[in-house]
């Protein structure tokens, strides 16, 4: 390996537990423990990526993951986290998002996809904002 090469840990703004992302300059690979594992498998010999070609994934199914894996997201206040993730992918050229469950997304064009959503569908949510039974 390159003895040089670093990996830069970052404040985690989306989780569940006290921890942190991890950010590979070298591969451009966000690393981002329980947050965007929403891109789930289909069964275990689905694909274990996302990619231009196979992303199918939806704001509701976004949402509804958010929703169902971070109780919490539907009272609080969410803009101090929308900047916070802003920050984290606005700083950064990501190619890779590898969370710890859910499929791996891969492209540059895929993860400002997903960014976008996740970034959507938490506008959506929080306090002042009524679900009305549609997630």
């Amino acid at each position: 390996g390159d003895p040089g090469r670093r990996l830069e840990t970052l404040h985690a703004p989306l989780r569940l537990l006290v921890t942190a992302w991890m950010y590979d300059a070298a591969t451009r690979c966000l690393f981002t423990s329980d947050a965007f594992g929403h891109a789930v498998m289909a069964d275990e010999s689905g694909p274990r990526t996302v990619t231009a070609e196979t992303d199918t994934t939806t704001l509701d199914e976004v949402r509804d993951h958010l929703v169902a894996k971070f109780d919490w997201l539907e009272t609080a206040e969410l803009e101090p986290l929308r900047e916070q993730l802003a920050e984290v992918f606005e700083e950064r050229e990501i190619e890779i998002v590898a969370p710890s469950y859910g499929r791996v997304l891969v492209g540059a064009d895929v993860v400002r996809r997903h960014y976008e959503l996740v970034q959507e569908a938490l506008a959506g949510l929080g306090a002042g904002h009524a679900t009305g039974g549609k997630r």
